[in-house]
């Protein structure tokens, strides 16, 4: 079953212990990667009040709204939803008083202990590094390493390897010896791993033009284009030191 197979749930999902923030999603989103603090997060939103009136948007301006989550740049509620959704997903978040504006309001569009409701559009957000400056191969580090080489053009690289399909499935788990520009792997994650230091994890987003294009990998069950999502352990590299080269 693919990813546009899976529907949304069906109910509200309470985000809070208390129910403070709600979440009702709309259309689900892509893949399984979600903002994380930090992240710079771009949204289209539309904000009403309990009776309806709206009180701002984003759609309305023509432009979409591009902040920092987790930094308190927006109310509370915002910084407790938005970590909970994927890419392109569109959710209906309600929000009780103590998780927006409080007992003061936002004069005069908002009113004292107001129940805000929002349709929020998450766009984008990059808690990644753009590789190839195209938004094709994106890199998130999650095991940093204190070591500086990265491998080049035919190093040899032993590393770990998980690589997922955007509904979750995975097509490998394994270890293997990879040669830089051996096109042992696709392209795209070579491009990742010669940007990896040794005893770092990472995962990796990889664009169907930088995976396995129009025609898909029928040996791993991958899809015509399909987006890959790796993890990626490299254990170690010739570009190291001599007493860790792979012979």
């Amino acid at each position: 079953m693919s990813s546009d197979d899976v529907e949304p749930p069906k109910g509200p999902q309470n985000l809070t212990p208390n129910g403070e923030v709600v979440k009702q999603i709309i259309k689900k989103g892509e893949g399984f990667l979600k903002p994380e603090n930090g992240s710079d997060v771009t949204v289209h939103y539309v904000g009403t009040l309990e009776d309806g009136t709206k009180f701002d948007s984003s759609r309305d301006s023509g432009s979409p709204f591009e902040f920092q989550l987790g930094m308190g740049k927006v109310i509370k509620g915002w910084d407790v939803a938005i970590p909970t959704m994927l890419k392109g997903e569109i959710s209906t978040i309600t929000i009780a008083p103590s998780y927006a504006y409080g007992d003061t309001g936002m004069p005069p569009s908002i009113p004292p202990h107001a129940t805000l409701k929002f349709e929020i559009e998450l766009l984008s957000f990059r808690n990644e590094k753009d590789l190839t400056h195209d938004g094709g191969v994106l890199k998130k580090v999650i095991d940093e390493s204190k070591e500086w080489q990265t491998p080049s053009y035919e190093t040899k690289c032993q590393v770990e390897l998980v690589g997922k399909l955007s509904d979750g499935t995975i097509f490998e788990d394994r270890k293997a010896e990879i040669t830089i520009g051996d096109d042992q792997v696709c392209i795209g994650l070579e491009k990742a791993l010669e940007s990896m230091k040794r005893g770092e994890k990472s995962l990796v987003t990889i664009r169907s033009d930088y995976g396995y294009g129009d025609e898909g990998n029928s040996d791993l069950k991958i899809p015509p284009k399909a987006t890959l999502y790796y993890t990626c352990l490299l254990y170690t590299s010739d570009a190291a030191d001599d007493l860790l080269c792979v012979d």
